[in-house]
C-alpha cells in the first residue's frame, strides 16, 4: 500500500515550516496508530502525497530517458494489476517478456562466453598497442653507439659541453643577424651557461679566428644559407645500420648548411680539443655528419657534401 506521509514541509513563505505526525512504530502491513497530528494534517498530508507522486514520476522519467536504444523495465503482477517501480511504463511496452516462459521468453545469452571473448579482444588490442610501430632515435646515438669511444670523445671536450653550447649559439646568432653586438651577446651567453665572465676574452679570440676562416667566408657569401636546422625523417632501420625490420624516425639538428650554385654543404661545429687527435676526431664524428648530408640530399634532391669544423685550431675537414 502507499504509505501515509509522516512529515510535510511548507516552503511557500519566506520561512520554511515543518509539520510532523507522531505515530507508533509500524510492523509489516500494519497501519500504525496516530498519537499526535498537527492541526489541518489531512490537507497537509494530501499535499505531501501529491508531491511524492510527482517526485516518483520525475525520477522515473530521468531513469527511463537514460536508455540509448532499448529500455527493459521489470514489473510484477499483483492482485490489482502490474506493480513495481517501473509499472507506469508497462502500458507502453512494445514486448512483454516472462521469466517463466509466459507471453514471450526472455532472450538471454550465456554471459560467461561473452565475457571471455571481450577479455580476449581487449588483450589483443593491448598486444597490438605494445608493439612498436617505429622507433625515434637521434642521429648522435646511431653514429656514436660505442660507449668506449663516447667516453674518449668526452675526455677531449676540455671546457665542457656548456662551452660548446656558447659557441654554437653565438655562431648561429652571428649568421642570422649582421648587426649583432657579438661581445654583448657572448657575455650574455656565458651568464646563461653560468660560466666565468673572464672567458669573454677567449670567446672573442675564437670569434675573430673563425671570422677570417675560409669556411666562414664561403657561408657568408653563399647563394642560400640556413643555421640550426631541425629535421626528422622516417627511414628503414637497415639504412642507418640498425638491426630488425621496420622504420625509425631519425631526427637531429644541422649546425650550418649552405648552397653554392647546384651543390649543398652540410657543416657540424665541434669544440673538442684537437691537439694530437684530429684524425681520431674526424673518424669519430664522420658517421654523424654523413647521416646529415645523406638525408639533406634526400630532402633537397641536390648533391650534398658533409664537413666538420673544429673551432679549436679553426680546422675544416670535408668527409
Amino acid at each position: 500500500y502507499e504509505r501515509d506521509p509522516d512529515l510535510f514541509v511548507d516552503r511557500s513563505g519566506e520561512t520554511s515550516l515543518g509539520y510532523i505526525a507522531i505515530r507508533e512504530q509500524s510492523y509489516g502491513s500494519y497501519k500504525p496508530r496516530d498519537i499526535a497530528l498537527p492541526a489541518g494534517w489531512d490537507d497537509l498530508a494530501a499535499k505531501e502525497k501529491e508531491f511524492q507522486r510527482a517526485e516518483r514520476m520525475r525520477l522515473l522519467y530521468v531513469a527511463a530517458t537514460r536508455a540509448k536504444s532499448i529500455l527493459v523495465a521489470g514489473v510484477r503482477n499483483g492482485k490489482n494489476g502490474r506493480a513495481g517501480a517501473w509499472a507506469a511504463l508497462a502500458g507502453s511496452a512494445k514486448t512483454l517478456f516472462a521469466v517463466d516462459g509466459g507471453q514471450s521468453s526472455l532472450p538471454l545469452s550465456h554471459a560467461g562466453s561473452r565475457f571471455e571473448d571481450a577479455k580476449a579482444e581487449i588483450e589483443q588490442r593491448h598486444e597490438t598497442a605494445r608493439a612498436a610501430s617505429y622507433s625515434v632515435l637521434p642521429i648522435t646515438k646511431i653514429a656514436h653507439a660505442n660507449h668506449v669511444e663516447l667516453v674518449r670523445a668526452e675526455e677531449g671536450l676540455g671546457k665542457g659541453t656548456s662551452w660548446g653550447r656558447v659557441l654554437h649559439r653565438l655562431f648561429e646568432a652571428m649568421l642570422r643577424n649582421e648587426k649583432l653586438d657579438v661581445a654583448r651577446f657572448a657575455e650574455n651567453l656565458l651568464k646563461d651557461e653560468e660560466r666565468d665572465a673572464v672567458e669573454l676574452a677567449e670567446v672573442m679570440r675564437v670569434v675573430e679566428a673563425v671570422q677570417v676562416s675560409d669556411l666562414w667566408r664561403r657561408a657568408k657569401s653563399a647563394d642560400e644559407r640556413y643555421v640550426e636546422v631541425p629535421f626528422a625523417l622516417t627511414v628503414p632501420r637497415h639504412d642507418v645500420g640498425l638491426d630488425g625490420e621496420g622504420d625509425t624516425l631519425l631526427h637531429g639538428t644541422i649546425d650550418l648548411v649552405f648552397r653554392e650554385k647546384d651543390h649543398w654543404f652540410v657543416v657540424d661545429y665541434k669544440s673538442d680539443s684537437t691537439k694530437g687527435r684530429i684524425d681520431w676526431l674526424v673518424n669519430y664524428y664522420k658517421p654523424q655528419v654523413e647521416h646529415y648530408a645523406r638525408f639533406w640530399e634526400r630532402l633537397t634532391k641536390i648533391a650534398t657534401t658533409p664537413g666538420l669544423f673544429f673551432v679549436d685550431g679553426v680546422i675544416e675537414r670535408w668527409v
